[in-house]
């Protein structure tokens, strides 16, 4: 049987009501290692109250670089856990739950029968990421979290089955700068795992010194 969502420390018995003018939104991620939910309150003014988080990890893109599609168990896996994150998302309360995927289902072969899966069994509309938007979503969750109001920087989000960068200037996005190049955490620990065993720090290295020269 799939091991059950981890729960985070928001999770209580007792949880609070929007306040005033927040409304409750819920997000999912659908990546190829996790599969990672919030709930938050948003208030009018941009501010987000975390209510709730869990995470599952059913690895949907293990082995789709070799079979070039998701394997079975792991969509089991995939669509007990969103129908979990489904039904909490609306025993809580939220207005709007919006579910996006990345690198594994886009890759997918049967990506878009996995999608139609979710929506069955979930009631979701799961909407699939290419690498030029989640590039744009890295860069806006950097902004959200750090000072980038000078200067030039770069924003690298390495997932489990792709590398997603975008480089801006004064916290201004240069949408001709972002990429995304199918080098992951997972992928890359296939490629050189034969080479480097159970050692992970030759790992690290090589994975992340292919991902930097893309």
């Amino acid at each position: 049987m799939p091991a059950e969502p981890d729960r985070s420390p928001h999770s209580a018995s007792r949880r609070p009501a929007p306040i005033g003018d927040d409304v409750r939104i819920a997000a999912i991620g659908i990546g190829s290692n996790s599969i990672r939910q919030i709930v938050a309150d948003v208030s009018p003014d941009g501010e987000i109250r975390v209510i709730d988080e869990m995470k599952a990890a059913p690895r949907l893109g293990e082995g789709v670089g070799e079979s070039g599609r998701l394997g079975d168990a792991a969509v089991r896996n995939a669509l007990a856990a969103l129908l979990r994150m489904a039904t909490l998302t609306r025993q809580m309360g939220a207005v709007r739950t919006e579910a996006v995927a990345t690198s594994a289902v886009r890759d997918a072969e049967n990506g878009a029968e996995f999608i139609a899966a979710v929506r069955d069994t979930t009631g979701l509309s799961v909407r699939v990421l290419n690498g030029d938007e989640e590039a744009l979503l890295s860069y806006r969750s950097a902004l959200a979290h750090f000072d980038l109001a000078i200067g030039r920087a770069v924003v690298m989000d390495i997932g489990g089955g792709s590398m997603d960068s975008c480089r801006f200037r004064s916290a201004q996005f240069d949408s001709p700068s972002n990429s995304s190049a199918r080098v992951g955490g997972a992928k890359s620990s296939i490629c050189y795992a034969p080479l480097f065993g159970r050692n992970s720090e030759p790992l690290f290295r090589a994975a992340t010194g292919t991902a930097l020269s893309l």
